[in-house]
């Protein structure tokens, strides 16, 4: 588990998603300070696009958003209740509940004599749906914080009985659950034990499983003896993103300070997209007067294109599309403790420029 939580770690920086994960496997293993200091870096937005196009499954995603969001804030609750801060947990999860309750809002009553159009009733039937997992996500949090209080009080039958009736099994918070039971010797010691290592173990397996790359995998990453011709390339180190292919766009984001920017390739390969987002992201933040940025969230697409007429026939490759947002910031100003999330523009232009500037020495 160590291992997973180092190479988490390792990688969170460049692919933010990633601390998700890191998160949850903190709470699964009782470290509640590291889940609690992680928590403001969790992001759940996505960098703005063109416009253009279809992201399949995209549409729904911000219903779905609305119990992600819940679930990790119940996590923290949990985390500072765990912690003897009952105080900020009390504002966490009421502060849930009013997002939960602004996000399942009525629309506006229609004029007399007209009807809410088809897309209006939809929208509001899938936030209601999204709503009411995300209560019973919060449900389950404040359950396990309330059983967790009352643990030491509990036989390990009961625990464990409760824990299945309220179907809690399915948070990472049994491990710790158990740590809290009331034991009668040392044969319930050892079980505990047993039980504990069998789910990390569990875990750790499933987590092993979701990070491997497979041969087919890896080859992809490599390069294609086509890639060096068909790359794109900036004309200049100056950061108007000038390029010789079309591909970049960059616009400001909706939060304070952020940037996303966005580039497409046809011929170039998924590793090309990423790193001229980068290569753009680093001249951006030297643009703002600014040494360092953080990716605060990235997503990679794989293009394809379909025509249609009287019906669309198959989807044909149309390359890759790299979305990064980020924000510029100087390193002097972040704390030692959130350091770690920098990524310094200099090195990266140093890195990259004689791959993707015309007129660097390679």
């Amino acid at each position: 588990m160590d291992a997973i939580v180092t190479a988490l770690k390792t990688d969170a920086f460049l692919e933010p998603a990633l601390m998700k994960s890191l998160f949850l496997i903190h709470i699964l293993n009782a470290k509640f300070d590291e889940a609690i200091a992680l928590y403001p870096d969790l992001s759940f937005d996505l960098p703005r696009g063109r416009g253009e196009g279809e992201i399949k499954g995209f549409a729904d995603r911000k219903y779905q958003e609305i119990a992600e969001r819940i679930k990790f804030a119940g996590g923290l609750f949990y985390a500072l209740n765990a912690e003897g801060r009952s105080s900020e947990a009390a504002k966490v999860l009421e502060k849930a509940r009013a997002e939960i309750d602004a996000a399942t809002v009525a629309p506006p009553e229609p004029e007399k004599g007209k009807k809410l159009s088809r897309t209006v009733q939809v929208d509001y039937q899938k936030r209601l749906a999204a709503g009411s997992d995300a209560r019973k996500e919060l449900a389950s949090w404040t359950l396990a914080a309330a059983l967790r209080a009352t643990a030491s009080e509990s036989s390990l039958l009961e625990l464990l009985t409760t824990i299945k009736e309220k179907k809690l099994a399915q948070l990472p918070v049994v491990v710790d659950l158990l740590a809290q039971v009331k034991t009668n010797g040392p044969e319930e010691d050892a079980l505990i034990k047993e039980l504990v290592e069998t789910l990390q173990q569990g875990l750790e397996g499933e987590l092993q499983t979701t990070f491997r790359l497979d041969l087919k995998e890896l080859a992809a990453l490599l390069p294609r003896p086509e890639s060096e011709t068909n790359k794109g390339r900036f004309r200049s180190a100056l950061p108007e993103f000038l390029l010789e292919t079309s591909g970049m766009n960059i616009k400001a984001s909706e939060a304070p300070g952020e940037v996303s920017i966005t580039y497409r390739t046809v011929v170039g390969t998924d590793v090309m997209a990423d790193e001229l987002s980068l290569l753009a992201a680093a001249l951006q933040t030297q643009k703002a007067g600014k040494d360092s940025f953080v990716i605060q969230s990235r997503m990679a697409i794989v293009r394809t294109l379909s025509i249609c007429s009287y019906g669309c026939g198959n989807a044909m490759p149309d390359g890759y599309e790299s979305r990064i947002s980020v924000l510029p910031v100087n390193s002097n100003s972040i704390p030692d403790s959130r350091r770690w999330r920098l990524i310094n523009a200099k090195e990266v232009y140093d890195r990259l420029a004689s791959k993707y500037v015309s007129g660097q020495a390679k």
